[in-house]
């Protein structure tokens, strides 16, 4: 329920700011961020990865030395460590868990299942969707990256050995790649490890490559990977590396390389799969065109076809000085979301395009320096980029601080950066709503979440909290949005037998035994999940008979009322005193006339819940010749002639005929009474010399009637109001 009210809440804020709009997502130079939060201790803290969980889970995988965040209780894998997987709910602003494991997470990746697979010094291990259990460990050596298919099939990189592992955890295939390996990506769709890297051809020359492998080591398709003499002979002669490779959610393959010189001047301007056919990339502007270029490290990314290698849609990517030249950017981490828009990060030199007017989260990004961290979305047909953005703090910068991690699901994008502060001078990244606003010490991890498409968002609420009797029926509500099925399952509270419990309204009997039941309802569309919880309060059956009361002879119409809570019908039967005749005795108020003599009557009322469980209470009715009573007066000022009146009762036939009334207690104060003999009492109150301020004296009266049946009396105090008068303290003798 909760979950659902801060989702809603951020949806209206991005809807109001123009960042969604019906047909799409718009170009801006503002990154409406629901947080941007930095995250680490004193010692060396780093983030290296990230992932978004089926239930919208933001992962960050990473380094911390000796940190562990405020109020969560660590999960330790193999032992713990200072390697940490850290979960955000879907806003950023809040942790879910914090996991250690190893000395440092290098990778992360999750399969069709949530499951998360991460690698580092630790080797490889497979983690539930929630990174509080080991599903399966393998120690195929240091690993830098690793991958997992839809469908489990894991690869990991150890140096330039390629291992790969069936779903179970245990060992497929290893092979040697005889170059330079980058990255690893497994395209399960296609049952295919794709590896990205370069291979030295001559002290002058690096050429990229992308190879893709069958699950059994066997070589499927290169592209790029060209001959040193097929370069050199198309006088294609600037370097290149095949940095990041990833498969997209839409199961395209994605490729970031970078150039060292033009495009034109390297193998990115040819097919991948033929070195003499020109490609053209993608060019709107001159940040991606690159003419007036030197020598300068540019990207080029581009999605191509995971089956065999072919390029569907390339472009270039750059930034510009002042003077118009050309400039360096690299990439650190490409991911595509299911409608093939493009994220990357990394680090760049001056400058971004329009850099001065970018905005993170409404704020306005500080000064430039060289190594600061960028974030780039762009459109599926490579047409517009949407968002690109550093993250300077306001009035400083925050160079060397590259964003090293990225990555998509469900309508949102999670970045990931590793903030480092200069030996001398100052530097910071933007915060929003942030856990923790400042860094601490040493590098820090920092990351930023940002929701840019509501309508592929799964949305779940699992109803209001009820509160019940037992043996009520009651009915769960669940509601939502892309939700194509549900299911219920209880979490706490005494067992109940929930009836369609893969329905969106399942219904189960209250027990008899009161508590909080929790239940949670998880929605599903797909592979992908989103959970809320409700609970349902039995609240114990009581009865209750009613005060004790006093009544006189033959009164007519005397009430019983009964009360309770979770009551479903009332049984009144006399236990005690001479018989009356009850009248309503299954209702909740009961009637009788009282005899004429004195006596104590004593009734019994017995409730029944939902359940048919029984409760009983007693209460007991004094009958005597008449009933002496004061209408009450709660408070008199001093000098303000006062009345009591009396509201005693006799029967019919026995009226009364007397009334007297007295003064029983003064409590110090002069107190002159009128007559004594009728039906009200008139008095004034004066007060003596000597009186605290402070002091609240009372007076009491008695009241006296009298009929041919006998008599009765009572008494009442009057509360003598002193507080807005100034006297000298009171002296008592």
């Amino acid at each position: 329920m909760m979950q659902r009210c801060i989702v809603l809440a951020l949806m209206a804020a991005l809807l109001l700011s123009g960042s969604v709009l019906a047909q799409g997502l718009a170009p801006s130079n503002n990154l409406p961020v629901s947080a941007a939060t930095y995250l680490g201790g004193a010692g060396s803290d780093r983030a290296n990865a990230m992932a978004v969980g089926l239930d919208g889970a933001v992962i960050l995988a990473g380094q911390f030395e000796g940190y562990t965040p405020p109020g969560i209780t660590p999960i330790d894998l193999l032992g713990g460590g200072t390697g940490a997987i850290v979960r955000f709910d879907n806003t950023g602003r809040s942790l879910l868990s914090f996991t250690r494991i190893g000395g440092q997470v290098n990778d992360m990746e999750l399969d069709g299942a949530g499951r998360i697979l991460v690698c580092g010094d630790f080797g490889l291990a497979l983690l539930n969707a929630t990174a509080s259990e080991l599903i399966w460990t393998a120690t195929p050596g240091d690993s830098k990256k690793c991958s997992i298919g839809n469908e489990g099939t894991a690869a990991v990189l150890v140096g330039n050995t390629v291992s790969v592992f069936h779903s179970d955890g245990s060992p497929r295939a290893n092979w040697q790649i005889d170059r330079v390996a980058q990255n690893v990506a497994v395209a399960g769709g296609n049952s295919l490890v794709i590896v990205s890297g370069y291979e030295q051809k001559s002290s002058q020359l690096q050429v990229a490559y992308l190879q893709a492998w069958n699950y059994d080591g066997t070589l499927a398709w290169t592209s790029y990977d060209f001959a040193r003499s097929a370069v050199e002979g198309a006088n294609l002669g600037a370097d290149t590396r095949g940095e990041v490779v990833a498969i997209g959610q839409d199961g395209k393959l994605y490729f970031a390389g970078t150039i060292n010189g033009g495009t034109g001047a390297s193998i990115f301007s040819r097919d991948p799969k033929d070195i003499s056919q020109r490609v053209n990339g993608v060019a709107t502007d001159r940040f991606n065109t690159p003419s007036n270029v030197g020598s300068v490290k540019m990207t080029w990314y581009g999605r191509y076809n995971p089956a065999d290698g072919t390029l569907e849609l390339g472009q270039s990517l750059l930034t510009r000085l002042s003077s118009g030249r050309g400039n360096s950017i690299a990439p650190r981490e490409i991911t595509a979301d299911a409608q093939g828009r493009v994220f990357l990060v990394g680090d760049t030199a001056c400058c971004i395009e329009n850099r001065n007017d970018r905005q993170v989260g409404g704020v306005t990004v500080g000064n430039y320096e060289g190594g600061e961290g960028f974030f780039l979305a762009v459109s599926s047909d490579f047409q517009q980029r949407l968002i690109w953005t550093p993250f300077a703090q306001p009035d400083i910068s925050a160079g060397g601080s590259p964003a090293t991690g990225v990555a998509v699901g469900d309508g949102l994008a999670a970045i990931g950066l590793t903030f480092n502060p200069p030996e001398n001078g100052t530097r910071g990244l933007i915060t929003i709503e942030a856990l923790q606003p400042q860094p601490a010490g040493n590098a820090e991890a920092y990351v930023a979440v940002w929701r840019y498409d509501e309508a592929t968002m799964l949305l779940v609420d699992a109803g209001s909290d009820q509160t019940v009797f037992p043996g009520a029926e009651v009915t769960l509500q669940a509601t939502g949005q892309n939700i194509t099925s549900y299911s219920w399952q209880q979490r706490e509270g005494p067992t109940v037998t929930l009836e369609g419990a893969d329905t969106a309204s399942p219904s189960f009997i209250a027990p008899a035994e009161a508590g909080t039941l929790l239940f949670e309802v998880t929605g599903s569309n797909g592979g992908r999940t989103i959970a809320d919880t409700v609970a349902v309060t039995v609240q114990a059956t009581t009865v209750d008979a009613g005060s004790d009361l006093r009544v006189y002879f033959n009164q007519e119409d005397v009430e019983l009322v009964g009360s309770g809570s979770g009551i479903v019908s009332y049984a009144w039967e006399q236990t005690d005193g001479p018989d009356v005749t009850l009248r309503n005795a299954d209702q909740r108020v009961a009637l009788f006339d009282a005899p004429a003599v004195t006596s104590m009557l004593t009734f019994r009322v017995t409730g029944r819940d939902a359940a048919q469980n029984e409760l009983t209470d007693t209460v007991s009715v004094e009958v005597l010749p008449l009933l002496a009573e004061i209408e009450p007066l709660f408070r008199i000022r001093p000098g303000v002639v006062g009345q009591l009146r009396s509201r005693s009762q006799a029967p019919a036939d026995a009226p009364i005929e007397g009334y007297l009334w007295q003064l029983e207690d003064d409590d110090g104060l002069n107190v002159e009474l009128g007559d004594t003999t009728g039906d009200t009492l008139t008095f004034t109150v004066t007060l003596p010399q000597m009186l605290a301020q402070s002091d609240a004296p009372v007076v009491t009266f008695s009241l006296t009637v009298t009929s041919t049946l006998g008599s009765a009396t009572t008494t009442s105090q009057v509360l003598v109001q002193t507080s807005e008068l100034n006297y000298l303290p009171r002296v008592r003798r």
